[in-house]
């Protein structure tokens, strides 16, 4: 495809929807085959990589925790 007549947004929207689409399609595969291995609770949003819930960095109280160690040494 020639992306000459594309602005670069536009690119940018076709990149990620083919990629989203990709993922789509790996996760949806990953979710029948873990169900088919006997993994309960199966989600496609386990696998999918612009679905999955993040987890924070750090916490509060990790945070604190390390400020501790490090005014220890």
């Amino acid at each position: 495809m020639d992306p000459r007549p594309f602005k670069y947004h536009q690119l940018m929207m076709m990149r990620e929807g083919s990629e989203r689409e990709s993922w789509d399609r790996l996760a949806y595969w990953c979710a029948v085959y873990s169900s088919a291995k006997g993994v309960k609770n199966v989600k496609v949003e386990n696998y999918h990589k612009f679905d999955m819930q993040q987890k924070p960095q750090m916490s509060k109280e990790h945070l604190h925790s390390l400020k501790g160690f490090l005014e220890e040494k």
